[in-house]
């Protein structure tokens, strides 16, 4: 116990998965407008070319709608993730 103690005052500095948890968390609060723009542009393309090709239900438009947001949702994701796990 007192070595976990005098090992702690050796070394103030936070552990990197801390800071990983805490940037992470800092940059899932920002919106990234751009990155979730795009998601929801290419999802709406996927969408349309995949629409066109399906008979007018109302079943298939709700599942279509969502295509967009599932899209931007993951894409914006993988950009925090790839600015997490990024190496200087």
């Amino acid at each position: 116990m007192s070595k976990n103690l005098a090992a702690e005052a050796q070394n103030p500095l936070p552990s990197p998965i801390c800071s990983d948890r805490a940037e992470s968390s800092q940059l899932h609060q920002q919106s990234h407008v751009f990155i979730v723009s795009l998601g929801a542009i290419l999802g709406v393309l996927i969408s349309l070319s995949i629409g066109y090709h399906l008979r007018t239900t109302a079943i298939n438009m709700m599942l279509l709608s969502l295509i967009p947001l599932a899209l931007s949702y993951v894409l914006r994701e993988v950009y925090i993730y790839t600015l997490t796990h990024m190496q200087d």
